[in-house]
Formats: C-alpha cells, structure tokens, sequence
C-alpha cells in the first residue's frame, strides 16, 4: 500500500499505525511515496511509455476517501 500526498509527505507510515490513523494488519505494508502527483507528471513528460504505464496503474489503484468514513473522523 502506497501512503500518497500529504500523509506520504510528511506522516510516516509506523506514526500512523501508533495512533491508529492505519489498522495493525498494514504494518510493514505501508510506504510513503510523497507527492506522486508531481512525480508522474515528471514521468509522463520525460518518457514516451510512461503514459501508457501510468494508464495500466490507474485503473489498478483502489482509492479510498477517507474524510467521508466516520470513524476516521473520530
């Protein structure tokens, strides 16, 4: 699991798991990747294949929305 934009930019993964902001059954799966925003738009300029494998991840990835979930609002 990839902790992506603000909280991969400045939360690190085993400080989320200690306050419960994470389940205990992700420890050791989550890494911190920063601003991935930025970063893909860097690949996607700077490689003629990067578009195409970027297309591949997004229709991978599972977004989760965390501010609509009550009980990470408590």
């Amino acid at each position: 699991m990839h902790l992506a934009g603000g909280f991969g930019a400045y939360l690190r993964p085993a400080s989320a798991l200690a306050i419960g902001l994470l389940p205990p059954v992700l420890a050791g799966k989550v890494h911190a990747v920063g601003n991935t925003a930025l970063k893909g738009a860097l690949l996607a300029i700077s490689r003629s294949t990067a578009i195409d494998h970027c297309a591949r991840i997004a229709q991978a990835v599972e977004w989760i929305d965390l501010a609509s979930d009550p009980e990470f609002q408590m």
